[in-house]
Order: structure tokens, then C-alpha cells, then sequence
């Protein structure tokens, strides 16, 4: 049985501040990051199409790789890396958008779940955070 993926950031686009002053802000470094103007290639191998990236990007987030519900990665990742920073997200999410992405990817079952509660709902509402949420019904290959 393959182990669902589970994965929970914080994001930063359209920004014109620099990625180090994220960083700085935020005493972390970005799991991801590009800057506005990169050339990036998509497509398959042999049919790769460079493409320019339109806006700059800043992301911190931790996956795992398990079948527990993903309320307990959220939790603690909100805990641990959210609400210690709440006032340094803020001041960030003021002058880009921002968003608290929550992706997983879903290889038993067809009914993935997810809860917040209100107290986390107004942490993330407090930061300025957009949210983002993608579930990704897989079978296993």
C-alpha cells in the first residue's frame, strides 16, 4: 500500500522586497524560491519549452509521507512555524500576495478530509494568508 503525500507551506508572490529579506524576516530559508524574469523549461524530455517566469516567489514547507490525517501536519506547522510569526507574516502578506497552501496527495481511499478549526482560521486570517487547498485522488501505479 503507497503512503499518501502530504504537504503544508506558506507562500509569497509578487513581491518586489528581496528573497534574503524574507528569509531574514522570517529566520527561516525558503524550501523554494524564484525570481521574476527566470527562464524555466516545461514539457516532456526532448520537448522542453523554456518559459519566463512573471513574478517572483518565496515558499517554506515541510511534507510527509504518511496515511494520518493531514489536521496534524496543519496543527503543527501552524504552531511551530506560523504563529510564532505571526507580526513578521503580517508585514510580508502587506505588500504581496500570500497564502497558506495545504496540498496532499491521496493514494487509498476517495474521501481525503480536511478540518480547521476557528482559532487556526483567525491565525491565518491575523498573517494575511490567502488559502490554498488541493487534494489529489491517486491510484496507485
Amino acid at each position: 500500500m503507497k503512503k499518501d503525500e502530504q504537504i503544508v507551506e506558506i507562500k509569497f508572490f509578487d513581491f518586489e522586497i528581496s528573497h534574503q529579506s524574507i528569509s531574514k524576516t522570517l529566520d527561516i530559508e525558503p524550501t523554494g524560491f524564484w525570481k521574476k524574469g527566470e527562464t524555466y523549461t516545461v514539457g516532456p524530455i526532448g520537448k522542453e519549452k523554456a518559459l519566463i517566469r512573471n513574478n517572483s516567489y518565496w515558499g517554506f514547507g515541510v511534507s510527509r509521507i504518511t496515511n494520518n490525517s493531514i489536521g496534524e501536519l496543519i496543527k503543527e506547522f501552524i504552531e511551530t512555524i506560523v504563529t510564532p510569526r505571526i507580526n513578521e507574516i503580517k508585514s510580508i502578506s502587506d505588500k504581496c500576495h500570500a497564502e497558506f497552501g495545504v496540498v496532499q496527495y491521496v493514494y487509498e481511499g476517495v474521501n481525503p478530509g480536511l478540518h480547521l478549526n476557528k482559532n487556526q482560521i483567525e491565525i491565518l486570517n491575523k498573517c494575511g494568508l490567502s488559502l490554498d487547498i488541493d487534494f489529489y485522488v491517486l491510484q496507485e501505479e
